[in-house]
């Protein structure tokens, strides 16, 4: 309790609207929050553009391929097809991305409403369990079916882009002129 004449303190609360004005440099925040979601973006049309190019320009299409089979395994009996062939990933990729995308577009929305970080970890065991399920099933039913996968990648991408983008809050906000601040 306080008392009277003294110096009091006036306990300022400041609302967190999402990452771009929960880092304590603002410029920072929203230059990272940009090319995050940037890179996404271009990474996700990448991914539909791939099948389209190959009638223009099959080299092109090759390339796009080549680049994806780092992070995929391509299997076409597995992926989507669309245009005049199939995604350069299988359905289960393409919904990580897609999630990944849909969820670094959210977050500022769901970062506005709670105002603070939810704990991810729950959620993203959920998701790697539902991920894990999905495919012990198919495994044990060899039927073709893309849309389970494809929704499961989507939960586990859209749970990746919040926690990545903590992480990057949380980096920022120990950053100052480049050192991490112990």
């Amino acid at each position: 309790m306080e008392q009277a004449g003294a110096f009091t303190k006036k306990t300022v609360s400041i609302r967190n609207y999402g990452f771009m004005a929960f880092s304590k440099t603002k410029k920072h925040a929203r230059l990272g929050y940009g090319l995050l979601l940037g890179g996404a973006a271009l990474w996700c049309a990448a991914i539909l553009i791939a099948p389209a190019v190959k009638a223009h320009s099959p080299a092109g299409e090759a390339w796009i391929r080549f680049f994806f089979r780092r992070v995929c395994h391509q299997n076409p009996d597995r992926s989507f097809s669309m245009a005049n062939g199939t995604l350069p990933v299988c359905a289960r990729c393409a919904g990580i991305y897609a999630g990944f995308l849909l969820g670094t577009v959210l977050y500022p929305v769901f970062r506005k409403r709670t105002g603070r970080d939810f704990s991810w970890r729950l959620w993203l065991i959920l998701a790697a369990g539902a991920g894990m399920a999905e495919w012990v099933i198919s495994s044990l039913l060899p039927i073709p079916n893309l849309w389970p996968r494809a929704a499961t990648g989507l939960f586990l991408g859209g749970l990746i882009a919040p926690c990545t983008l903590s992480g990057l809050h949380d980096l920022l906000n120990r950053t100052r002129k480049g050192r991490i601040i112990q």
